[in-house]
């Protein structure tokens, strides 16, 4: 299982098994789900999971708490998406 800690961010816990069952710890939003792709927002950036018959088995964004079914091909962490460009070239001012 791997656990990992961001300062000021709390606890995010990802435990992967058989590629088969994805629990996740740290959720603060479903972006985007389907059988094939998920888009969560966590503690540590945004994840994307790549999958086939990718199901929702638990979800408790209040609790911080996902868990997906399915196969699970992938797993990516991403920063956050900008909310808004400022400043010239997209810099903050």
């Amino acid at each position: 299982m791997a656990e990992t800690t961001h300062s000021g961010q709390g606890k995010e816990e990802l435990c992967l098994v058989a590629r088969k069952r994805l629990t996740l710890d740290g959720v603060i939003d479903i972006l985007t789900f389907d059988t094939g792709y998920a888009l969560v927002s966590t503690t540590l950036g945004i994840l994307t999971v790549e999958g086939e018959d990718l199901r929702l088995e638990k979800s408790d964004v209040s609790s911080g708490c996902l868990v997906l079914t399915g196969r699970v091909d992938a797993l990516v962490y991403s920063e956050e998406r900008p909310s808004k460009k400022k400043g010239l070239f997209g810099r903050h001012a």
